[in-house]
């Protein structure tokens, strides 16, 4: 005896539940360490040193971008800088703005204490794939 196949519809909405499924747990592994962040760093102040800018080519525009060059001091005293991860289109500090970094020594690593440092790629991430899993069950639906 052979398996019945499943109707076109109900095929592609297996393959995009599947594929939906697999961007939220690739999106959980991917970023775990950035989400455990503040768990086991250390939450220290610093301030905004510069403004850092970089173009960006479009095809039919060129956009400037920003993000915020960052001091602080390190644990044995050192000044550490770094630029934030996050580009806007508009400057989100001014020069000066104090700010709250999240220091990880074990990696020396540090990062801007703000939820779209921590949290945004893997929110976009997850909505990618949840909206995957949703047009998959549409399509299962009506297949």
């Amino acid at each position: 005896m052979h398996p019945v196949p499943l109707p076109r519809g109900r095929t592609t909405g297996a393959w995009l539940l599947a594929a939906g499924l697999a961007v939220l747990v690739l999106a959980g592994a991917w970023q775990r360490e950035r989400i455990e962040l503040p768990t086991h760093a250390r939450r220290v102040p610093a301030e905004v040193v510069a403004i850092e800018q970089r173009v960006q080519r479009g095809s039919d525009y060129d956009e400037t971008l920003y993000a915020s060059r960052v001091r602080y001091t390190a644990i044995d005293g050192r000044a550490v800088e770094f630029v934030a991860d996050v580009w806007s289109a508009t400057p989100l500090h001014r020069l000066g703005d104090p700010v709250h970094v999240l220091v990880d020594t074990r990696q020396d690593v540090a990062v801007l204490d703000t939820r779209e440092t921590l949290y945004g790629a893997f929110l976009a991430l997850a909505g990618v794939g949840i909206a995957l899993m949703l047009a998959g069950l549409r399509a299962w639906r009506h297949g």
